[in-house]
């Protein structure tokens, strides 16, 4: 299963109600429609504000600003909902064709794999209670990069809302994985000095250090065994995938497919927000801190979510593992007989023997290197001796007894025939021997 985590962020296009507070003081309620003003690469959404396409969504959402110990981004999440099977938007996933429709309609409703959308919304400045009274007051807005800056003067108030597209989606596609190393996933370091994390080794493992190899990251090499990562029609979800469907920052009261949107999730750790707050998720504390360190370190908004979808991703994987690999039949045992040693005497009997055994082998090769003798003759002596001729028959009273070479040359040389060539062939009296040439 491969994920297809991107994340654009960019300056909302805005048309707001009259925001309010959200109860007890602690949160207001920011409402109105929300578009998108830029054109990035497969974003369904185009940059022209009267376009169909560009429907502006309706939302709702509660912005917590209570303090915090830390000085954390007061940021919270707010998921765009889905109204009578209109989406907000979202990136359209990098597994589909855009040449062919079909491979990414959903069989349920007839929308779009186009991913979904998320209001950010951050409190630049802000009090940790605001004052009495029922309405934020009038407003003043700007633009700074990807964030629209509402000034509240009235109660001393900034806030900051930017749009971001997620494809957050999945497709089961047949994949090469490789690596020179073992590698394991990173976790976050404890520093038991200032009692903080860190997650150094995620952030680089997410890719926010980009002058990293694969290798250094802790990456596998993904090569797809086909020619593209292009996905086949049965390989992508029939619907919303499921591991996004964990994600959905949903009303806990209902249980479509779609996502219900309009429940904030807050970005930010305070055991306040955690305790006064029913309407706002506040996620897992490590979530937290790894949102909050990879800003702080000069990450980007978009990084810092698509950081977020990854590691969601990656523990729904492991807790869905079981079903998502390929089922074979197992066995298992809670008992193994094994041999274990417990004296050396076994092993010390054997290594005698072996120590023997080689000696005997190395007295044997000595006794015979010095007990024997080697001749150039060897095996011909049988067909020499039939070739005897009367001028050989002292020669061979002689050597016959096996003298070894050298003392057939000193024969030879003291009968001076050392130099002498014979041959077989036909002698004066018809008989075939060895003739001296």
């Amino acid at each position: 299963m491969v994920l297809d985590n991107r994340v654009t962020c960019q300056i909302p296009m805005l048309y707001l109600a009259p925001s309010r507070y959200g109860g007890l003081f602690t949160s207001t309620v920011v409402s109105g429609f929300i578009g998108a003003t830029r054109l990035t690469p497969r974003l369904n959404n185009t940059a022209i504000p009267d376009e169909h396409d560009n429907e502006a969504s309706p939302f709702t959402c509660y912005v917590p600003f209570l303090g915090s110990v830390t000085k954390d981004h007061r940021i919270a999440l707010c998921q765009l909902p889905e109204f009578d099977n209109t989406g907000p938007g979202g990136l359209i996933s990098e597994f589909p064709s855009l040449t062919n429709l079909t491979d990414y309609i959903t069989g349920v409703n007839g929308s779009q794999h186009l991913g979904t959308a998320y209001i950010v919304l951050n409190v630049e400045l802000g009090d940790d209670q605001l004052p009495e009274g029922d309405n934020l007051g009038s407003v003043s807005s700007y633009e700074r990069g990807i964030w629209q800056d509402l000034e509240y003067k009235d109660v001393n108030l900034t806030l900051s809302i930017s749009l971001c597209y997620a494809a957050f989606t999945t497709a089961n596609l047949p994949v090469r994985m490789s690596s020179p190393k073992n590698r394991t996933e990173p976790s976050p370091k404890y520093n038991s000095t200032n009692q903080t994390y860190r997650f150094d080794d995620i952030r680089a493992l997410y890719g926010q250090e980009r002058d990293k190899s694969n290798m250094a990251r802790g990456l596998l090499d993904l090569t797809p065994i086909r020619a593209s990562w292009l996905a086949q029609s049965d390989e992508l979800p029939i619907n919303d995938p499921w591991i996004r469907g964990l994600a959905n920052l949903g009303s806990y009261h209902h249980y479509a497919l779609d996502m219900e949107g309009n429940i904030p999730a807050s970005l930010w750790q305070s055991w306040c927000l955690e305790v006064n707050s029913p309407n706002i998720i506040c996620p897992d504390p490590m979530h937290l801190r790894l949102f909050q360190e990879i800003l702080n370190t000069g990450g980007s908004l978009a990084f810092a979510l698509q950081s977020l979808i990854s590691s969601l991703a990656s523990i729904n994987y492991y807790d869905k593992l079981a079903l998502l690999d390929e089922s074979e039949k197992v066995q298992q045992a809670y008992f193994m007989t094994s041999n274990a040693p417990v004296r050396h005497a076994g092993f010390i009997a054997v290594a005698a023997v072996m120590v023997f055994h080689m000696l005997m082998v190395i007295i044997c090769l000595a006794t015979f290197l010095a007990g024997t003798k080697w001749s150039i003759l060897g095996n011909t002596w049988c067909s020499v001796a039939q070739l005897v001729a009367s001028a050989t028959i002292d020669f061979w009273d002689k050597a016959a007894n096996g003298m070894p070479d050298r003392s057939v040359r000193e024969l030879l040389k003291a009968d001076g025939r050392n130099r002498a060539r014979v041959g077989v062939s036909e002698d004066d009296y018809g008989a075939v021997g060895l003739v001296e040439k």
